[in-house]
């Protein structure tokens, strides 16, 4: 008799083992379902040439104030730096000019050189 309920009792258990690992399984299941795994943006885009010593230090602003994982820095050749601009014409105000660096901030604001940003994040 004895036997026969040590049986059972393990039976039981490894139902109960098994219910929490199908349960945790469809819990991960939904979660990853509901999320999609994108890319973060950042909150800072700075277009600037190799060597530009006024791009150098936009970008340790830029750095500094949104941290270096949250800057993409894109570098341009002198023959991209215009038509780069007049196609972020459509999207931002003020992109006129023919200098670098040029950034854009949290994917709203357009600041065309380094004295603008200078001036913005010197406060």
């Amino acid at each position: 008799m004895k036997n026969i309920n040590k049986k059972k009792n393990i039976k039981k258990s490894n139902k109960k083992k098994t219910n929490k690992k199908a349960n945790a399984k469809i819990i991960v299941e939904s979660c990853t379902k509901n999320t999609k795994h994108k890319k973060p943006k950042p909150n800072a885009i700075i277009y600037m040439k190799y060597d530009c010593p006024y791009c150098k230090q936009a970008y340790k602003t830029l750095v500094k104030e949104f941290g270096k994982s949250n800057v993409y820095e894109r570098y341009l050749e002198s023959k991209e730096i215009i038509p780069t601009r007049l196609g972020l014409k459509s999207k931002y105000k003020n992109t006129e000019g023919k200098t670098v660096p040029f950034i854009i901030i949290n994917n709203r604001k357009f600041i065309g050189s380094n004295d603008e940003l200078q001036r913005i994040y010197s406060k």
